[in-house]
């Protein structure tokens, strides 16, 4: 899986990158993003489907709450 295919945004809280992981939990596979400088992550969301995953793992990730100046 090219896991270029899923640009992240910068971490919101500290501005550091972040990282698509994939890992094993309970004999199941989860995709989740995770900051490399502060460490928050999204939630875990279970691969089924591995592409779909990562997916909503990044789009959560990339989801922003938007202010007007």
């Amino acid at each position: 899986m090219e896991i270029e295919r899923f640009p992240l945004k910068v971490c919101p809280f500290c501005g550091e990158q972040a990282e698509l992981m994939y890992d094993e939990a309970d004999h199941r596979e989860y995709t989740y993003v995770v900051c490399s400088g502060c460490g928050i992550m999204t939630q875990r969301f279970y691969a089924c489907v591995e592409e779909c995953a990562m997916q909503q793992a990044a789009d959560t990730w990339n989801k922003r709450y938007e202010t007007s100046n």
